[in-house]
Parts: C-alpha cells; sequence; structure tokens
C-alpha cells in the first residue's frame, strides 16, 4: 500500500496518469528486445535508470545504472567519473516521459572504485548517492520507496552463473534512444570473482546497466567491451559498504511458495514476517527459520530465490537490496497422537503420524462404565474437531516431533425406572410412570403431586419408596423400580336420630285444649363409610338411654269437657327405624243425655297402637236437645270399656226413672 500511495503522489506531481500495468514476469530473454513503455514501469524494469550527467565545462553524457538501496544506485565507475550534476530517471519512457519522477545525485556522497585506473578493466563500478525529494508537506520521499531496490550479488563467487548460461544485460544504450533495451548477455569466461565476459550488443550510454540473471538479481554493472564488474565480495566489503549503504537496512523475506514469490519480490515492502539488517549483518539460521512463511506441517531444509539455494541451518549475510525466499525442499513434520480416555479406564499407544499422511485413527481401547463410546475430540469438552472411529485422519499438528491428544468422546447410556402406585385394599395397581434419563444424571420427577391427587380421591399413603431426593440414574443397565402404596381410607361417624311422639290436645273446633306432649326417644348408630368407592355400610340403632317404649300418657281433665280419650297408650319395641307419632285427644263440651255413647277414634300414626275403648252411643233423649259423650278411657280392650259402659248406662237410667217416680210421688 505504500509504495502505490508514493506512486500516486510523484504522479500528481508530474501531471502524468498511468493506468494498470500487467508487466510481464521477468525472464532472461533468448534474444533482444526493446521493453516497451507499460513494461517499463513494472518489474524490474522500472528499477533500471536512465543517467544523464552535466560536467563542469557544460558538455553532458548519458549512461544507465540500477537502484540497489533506499538512497543508491549502482553504475560503472567511468560513468560516475566528473560529473557535476546527474539526473536520475527510473522506468524512463520513450517519450521522455518520467513516470517515476527525476531525481538527483549527491555529488559528495557518490563514490567510484579506486581500483577504476581511466580505461576499462576489472571493479568498474560506482555507487551514486540519490537525494530525497521533498515534499509538500516537509516529509521527504526517497526512490527506493518507489521503485524496488534489486538485489545485489555481493558474494558473486557464492552464487551461481557459468560459462554458457545466458543472462540479461539492461540499459539505455545509444542505438535505442530513449528507450529501455534487454540484451541477451551469453557467458563466455569468468575470471575470477571480479570480471565476467560475454557476447551482447552493446553501445554507448549501455554502460554502468545491470547484469541480471533469472532472478532480475544484480551480478555487476556493464563497464564496456562485453565485460562486467562483478560484485566481488572483497571489493564491495572493503568500498561499497562503507560508502553508506553499511548503514541502509534490507529485508530477506521467506514466502511460502513459488507462487507468493513470485507476487512479493516484485514488491518494496510486501506483508509478512521478515528478517531486517544492516547491509552485510549476518543473519542466523534461527533467525531464517522464525521468518519463514513456510506451509504449515513441513519444516525447511534448503531455500532459493529462484537462481541460488541456500541451506537455511547455515547462517546468511544480508545482501544490499535484500532477498526474497522460498522452499526449495521442505520435509514434511512428524508427529504423534496421544489418546486420553478422557475418564474411560484403559491405556492406548501413541499412533505416529506424518504430516499430509493420512491414517485410520486407532481402535479405542479405553471403557467407562454407563457410557458409549462415540469417537474422538482434539478438544475435552467435545468442542473441538471431532472424529468419529476408524475415521481417516490428518494434520492434527503442524510442529516436528509434536504431540497431538484426541480425548475420548462418551454418551451415556439411556436407563430407565418405573414408579408403581398399588391399591393395598385391592392389591391393584393403579398407575404406573415410566422415566428414563442418561446414566450420572438425576430425574426431577416426584411422587408427591400423584400422591396428591391419590389422596383427594380419598386413599391414604401407606409407603413411599421413590427417593425423597429424586432419582439417581446411577445403575447402569438396571431398571430402577419403585412403589407407591396406598389403601382405601375408611371413615367412622355416629349416626344420631331421634323418635318422637306427640300428643295434641285441642277441642272440636281445632283450638287448643293443653299444652301438646313431646315424647322423644334418641337413637344412635355406627356409619362406616369407604371414601374411594363410597360404599357406606351402617351399624344397628341403638337407644341413648336404653328406652324403646313410649309410656302411656293419661289426658289431662279439663272442667266441662270430655275427652274422646283418657289416655293414649304406651308404644313398645321402638327403633331408629320408627317414624315419628303424633296422636290428637279432642275435648268436647259435656251435654246431659239418656244415652252416651262412647267412640272410639283410632291414632293417626301407624305405628301406634289405638288407645282408649269406644262406649256404645248413648240414646238420646225424647226431645234430644242434649248428647253426651263419654269420654275414650284408652283402653285396649272393648270388652272392658262395653261392661263399664253398659253398667253406667244402667245407672243412669235408673237414677232417672228414680227421679222421675219422685216427682210423681210429690
Amino acid at each position: 500500500m505504500k509504495k502505490y500511495v508514493i506512486l500516486g503522489i510523484i504522479l500528481l506531481s508530474n501531471f502524468c496518469f498511468i493506468g494498470k500495468i500487467d508487466a510481464k514476469d521477468f525472464v532472461v530473454p533468448s534474444a533482444d528486445y526493446s521493453v516497451s513503455d507499460q513494461e517499463v514501469t513494472g518489474f524490474p524494469y522500472s528499477s533500471v535508470v536512465y543517467l544523464s550527467k552535466k560536467f563542469p565545462a557544460g558538455n553532458g553524457s548519458r549512461g544507465s545504472g540500477v537502484v540497489i538501496g533506499r538512497d543508491y544506485v549502482l553504475t560503472a565507475g567511468h560513468v560516475n567519473n566528473g560529473w557535476e550534476t546527474v539526473d536520475i530517471i527510473p522506468g524512463l519512457r520513450s517519450n521522455n516521459s518520467h513516470p517515476f519522477g527525476k531525481w538527483t545525485g549527491d555529488r559528495e556522497k557518490s563514490k567510484t572504485s579506486p581500483y577504476y585506473q581511466g580505461g576499462y578493466g576489472r571493479d568498474d563500478y560506482a555507487v551514486i548517492k540519490v537525494n530525497p525529494r521533498k515534499n509538500n508537506d516537509g516529509s521527504y520521499t526517497h526512490i527506493g520507496d518507489v521503485v524496488k531496490p534489486l538485489t545485489l550479488l555481493t558474494d558473486a563467487a557464492n552464487h551461481s552463473f557459468f560459462t554458457g548460461d545466458n543472462l540479461a544485460l539492461v540499459g539505455y544504450p545509444s542505438f535505442n534512444g530513449r528507450t529501455q533495451h534487454f540484451s541477451n548477455y551469453n557467458v563466455t569466461r569468468i575470471k575470477g570473482v571480479y570480471t565476467v565476459y560475454g557476447t551482447s550488443r552493446h553501445s554507448g550510454g549501455l554502460s554502468g546497466g545491470p547484469l541480471l540473471n533469472n532472478a532480475a538479481q544484480v551480478i555487476g554493472p556493464y563497464h564496456g567491451g562485453s565485460q562486467v564488474s562483478a560484485m566481488g565480495h572483497p571489493k564491495v566489503d572493503e568500498f561499497v559498504l562503507p560508502w553508506g549503504l553499511n548503514q541502509e537496512t534490507s529485508r530477506v523475506y521467506v514466502c511460502p511458495d513459488k507462487s507468493e514469490w513470485e507476487i512479493k519480490r516484485k514488491q518494496i515492502n510486501p506483508e509478512g514476517s521478515y528478517v531486517e539488517k544492516k547491509n552485510g549483518d549476518t543473519i542466523s539460521s534461527d533467525e531464517l527459520k522464525k521468518a519463514s512463511d513456510v506451509k504449515p506441517g513441513y519444516r525447511l531444509t534448503k531455500l532459493t530465490d529462484g537462481v541460488n539455494t541456500y541451506d537455511v541451518n547455515n547462517s546468511l549475510k544480508m545482501l544490499i537490496g535484500g532477498l526474497t525466499l522460498y522452499p526449495k525442499e521442505a520435509i514434511a513434520n512428524r508427529y504423534q497422537i496421544k489418546f486420553d480416555g478422557n475418564s474411560g479406564l484403559g491405556t492406548m499407544d501413541n499412533q505416529a503420524m506424518t504430516y499430509d499422511k493420512k491414517a485410520t485413527v486407532s481402535k479405542n481401547k479405553f471403557e467407562k462404565v454407563g457410557y458409549q463410546f462415540k469417537g474422538w475430540n482434539t478438544q475435552k469438552d467435545g468442542q473441538g474437531q471431532g472424529h468419529i472411529a476408524d475415521e481417516e485422519i490428518q494434520n492434527l499438528s503442524t510442529e516436528q516431533n509434536g504431540t497431538a491428544i484426541l480425548y475420548a468422546q462418551w454418551q451415556a447410556d439411556q436407563e430407565s425406572a418405573t414408579v408403581s402406585y398399588i391399591d393395598d385394599t385391592t392389591n391393584r395397581i393403579l398407575s404406573m410412570d415410566q422415566l428414563s434419563g442418561l446414566y450420572e444424571t438425576r430425574d426431577g420427577y416426584a411422587t408427591a403431586s400423584m400422591i396428591a391427587d391419590y389422596i383427594n380421591q380419598g386413599y391414604v399413603l401407606v409407603s413411599d419408596a421413590f427417593p425423597s431426593s429424586g432419582l439417581a440414574y446411577d445403575k447402569p443397565g438396571v431398571v430402577q423400580t419403585f412403589e407407591v402404596h396406598l389403601k382405601h381410607q375408611i371413615s367412622k361417624k355416629m349416626n344420631t336420630k331421634k323418635v318422637s311422639r306427640t300428643i295434641r290436645y285441642t277441642y272440636e273446633d281445632g283450638t287448643k285444649a293443653a299444652d301438646d306432649v313431646t315424647t322423644v326417644i334418641y337413637f344412635t348408630r355406627l356409619e362406616i363409610i369407604n371414601e374411594v368407592t363410597g360404599d357406606t355400610k351402617y351399624g344397628a340403632w341403638v337407644s341413648q338411654d336404653g328406652s324403646t317404649t313410649f309410656d302411656s300418657i293419661a289426658s289431662p281433665t279439663i272442667s266441662g269437657t270430655t275427652a274422646d280419650y283418657l289416655k293414649i297408650d304406651a308404644v313398645n319395641d321402638i327403633t331408629g327405624d320408627t317414624n315419628d307419632m303424633t296422636s290428637q285427644v279432642v275435648y268436647r263440651k259435656a251435654i246431659p243425655s239418656s244415652a252416651v255413647e262412647e267412640n272410639k277414634e283410632k291414632n293417626s300414626s301407624p305405628n301406634e297402637k289405638k288407645a282408649g275403648t269406644a262406649l256404645p252411643k248413648p240414646q238420646s233423649s225424647k226431645n234430644k236437645s242434649l248428647k253426651s259423650v263419654l269420654p275414650k278411657t284408652g283402653e285396649s280392650s272393648n270388652f272392658k270399656q262395653s261392661i263399664i259402659g253398659f253398667l253406667l248406662t244402667g245407672l243412669i237410667i235408673i237414677g232417672l226413672i228414680s227421679y222421675r217416680n219422685l216427682r210423681k210421688a210429690s
């Protein structure tokens, strides 16, 4: 992102717009060709610069160079010699436009190899210090922030190019105007570690242009006569680094694969892990491994920059311009799987695994009472990656000699229980509840509501064997049974009943003659009720005071009247089932008569014996104005009543006759 922001600022400052650049991936050309205006803004072409020099006498010349640091350009020593000012233009186009801006060199800080003796030969190289450009906001933009510095192979003897190799010579030769040119450079001879000889098309202006390998790394600057001053390690350490490059830092990136390497090697500061050190400093093996963005599950043994090979177990000097590497050789890590019973009993051997290779997970040997094995999981609580039995597994650990733990996963058995509600009175099961739950869990079932319901139906709790603390499913493979026993509630109560006899005394017109006489006998009996069925049984009625008889009651005497019953007879064998009785005694006015007839009325109660003996109806006098009615005696014997009646009648008749005779005699 930083690259594109800076690029945008430069473009705006030069009033020049560039569309999307689809530059070709760099390869050493098999034939010479001119770089198009579109390609010249891409990697690595934009890093090759056009040098326009002015000398103190006012004359000028041109040359080529390459950006190798944030503020440095590498060129040939004879190109750098004697200039007063120099314009540095990266990615110059054929129409003389410069999409990345124009930069200037710092004459005082630019250095030329002292081994250059004024003619073509070895060690013809120089470093130009590029002035940062001040922005409107006061900040500075460096040339290495705009175009990517290319890697300078300072240790040429340790890098792979050989006689017969084809390399690329890049620059701005005069025969091609202001268009960048790629020449195929065939290596014909390598002299020591300093000078490379080859064949290529060349002309003025190409001097100082870089000789590149297939990874677009700089072997050295071209100095003429098909000779290139290869950057021999001793000379770089002695001269180039102290010229300021030893104060600059570079980065080493390690990409996971070649495809990512193709992207990152073209970027100025790509994202990802890296090692950053000053140029020439040593990068340890551990630092290199730590920065390696290698594919998970593998360990690096060798890295490559596309041309050269690096052993990750060796240290490496930071090259000017840095390196972007990717794995050339990686070995799949070996690890082991440890099996955890997760509260299951037993042991299992570890299983050896190789990353990216599938293997069937070992058969479970753990056991757990009350549970069934359901598989494995990378987390104890089952929230990780799960694996079923006999499944093919792979890549559980990315570390070499690492250990992945698989935890046994258990499914609790389904346990069951029954709760029976038994009627002890009838010896039958009233109801049965079927319960079920997982082993080692508790059931929230309770018998209280069922018992309460049965009590409401008339039952009495005998016993409840269900645990008061709740049911625990802790007996694997056993159906737990519980019984709740109830019985019918039998209620007993005493019934009380009164049986009464009431005697009413009235005149003939129905008005009250005397107070009623009421006699009461109280009875009790036992009532037995089955509260479930409603069945009821009764005991015998028993008189509370032992009496079962209504005594004989004499009718009261009322002056001037005669009662139709002289008494009410006794009634025996009264029980609680006897209905209440009512008797009535009627009083009439007493009228003299020659004949008195005794009338007898029966008691209205069907259970009451008739009281009194009726006398014959008296004979009326001749004028029949008076009628006398003898009172009823209430006797039960009609014979006695008749004799007495006849005797009384006779006496009355005799009295009347005597009375008449006396009157006549007088």
